[in-house]
């Protein structure tokens, strides 16, 4: 039932939409549209932890074909990176340890 494809390219897409809005505001102008399709890409891949996958999903969806590689690429690889820092293992290990439980 349901599935995390079409859901996290729809969600990272609508980020970025939203993103683009405040964006224009600061660079008029600039393409709101890539920034969505970026977006799109750099969610799906963290949220399926599949980083090739979800960057050649998103450029065959799009039809977009090379122009946004580069975008693409540096957003999914700090996706990606957020997604490591904040992670369930990454944050208890920098938890401070309670020394009644030692």
């Amino acid at each position: 039932v349901g599935g995390t494809l079409q859901p996290s390219v729809a969600i990272g897409a609508s980020l970025g939409a939203a993103a683009a809005a405040g964006w224009a505001f600061v660079w008029p102008g600039a393409d709101a549209t890539g920034l969505a399709i970026v977006a799109a890409a750099a969610f799906l891949a963290s949220n399926m932890r599949a980083p090739f996958t979800a960057i050649v999903l998103v450029i065959e969806f799009t039809g977009t074909g090379f122009d946004l590689l580069l975008p693409i690429f540096l957003a999914v690889a700090g996706s990606l990176a957020a997604a490591r820092l904040t992670s369930r293992a990454s944050l208890r290990r920098f938890a401070p340890r309670d020394p009644g439980r030692e």
